[in-house]
């Protein structure tokens, strides 16, 4: 693998990791299009470190106001000062979310990951995925702002949406898209529906590579094509992450149905 390839595919995976159009089911496209092979798991864990480090920068705040705040509670508990700690712990509260969030999408995700290699590794298969994210996509503008008044996500909330997390498994599945619609469907602001979604795919990214890595093993790849993968995708994630905030927070998730259904209906009808 080259370095220009390496490029185009960091560019990519910055692109449709955040954006709500599939990561996996653009590889896919492209798998059909123009004979590119699947990365390699080194390179393709590169990428994903990419991307990682997008979020990890982007959610800096939250992920030290977690930290903070889960080691100030255990701090307070262990000398017996609970009546210390502040009655609202909301960092806490958010990390035994996001640990919630992750046991049904890695259930979930390894149970119906080998049925969908074999069934969805067809361009028409993703095609079809592309159609319902689109479809889910324009569900997101018929939400009214009344309904968006919840600034908690419950441990119930937190399991839902995990399990929903697991379903983007499916080439064509928009993970972003899919896991921030149904939580707006539950009530919760957007801001919060958007974090949430964001902070729930660390853990399921690290985890989803390391899997990866343990059965396919790392093979020898060229390490400029893996640094050029890697710079790329965490600029172009970055960038993509912040418009995409931007986007839910405005409530124009709406905006990316035409392409999603444009993209479906070529994948079926014309690859």
């Amino acid at each position: 693998m080259g370095v220009v390839e390496g490029l185009w595919l960091g560019i990519l995976q910055g692109l449709t990791e955040f954006l709500p159009i599939s990561s996996s089911g653009h590889l896919v496209i492209l798998q059909s299009l123009f004979g590119i092979k699947e990365p390699q798991v080194l390179f393709d864990a590169g990428l994903h470190l990419g991307t990682l480090m997008a979020l990890l920068i982007y959610f800096r705040r939250d992920l030290m106001d977690m930290a903070l705040d889960t080691i100030s509670y255990f701090k307070i508990r262990t000398q017996q000062m609970d009546n210390r700690y502040p009655e609202n712990r909301k960092g806490i509260k958010l990390l035994i979310s996001i640990i919630l969030a992750q046991i049904p999408t890695g259930v979930i995700g390894l149970l119906i990951e080998k049925p969908v290699e074999s069934i969805f590794s067809s361009t028409s298969g993703v095609g079809i995925m592309l159609l319902i994210t689109a479809f889910i996509l324009i569900l997101s503008g018929f939400i009214p702002e009344s309904h968006l008044k919840r600034d908690t996500i419950s441990p119930l909330f937190a399991l839902f949406i995990g399990a929903i997390q697991g379903m983007a498994v499916i080439p064509g599945i928009s993970r972003s898209g899919i896991t921030i619609v149904f939580a707006m469907t539950l009530g919760i602001e957007r801001g919060l529906c958007a974090r949430f979604s964001f902070l729930i795919s660390i853990p399921a990214i690290i985890g989803a590579v390391a899997l990866k890595i343990l059965h396919e093993g790392i093979h020898g790849i060229n390490p400029y094509s893996i640094i050029a993968g890697i710079t790329m995708s965490f600029i172009v994630g970055l960038l993509a992450l912040y418009f995409m905030i931007r986007i839910v927070k405005k409530g124009k998730l709406i905006l990316f149905s035409p392409y999603c259904i444009l993209i479906g209906l070529i994948s079926i009808f014309i690859l």
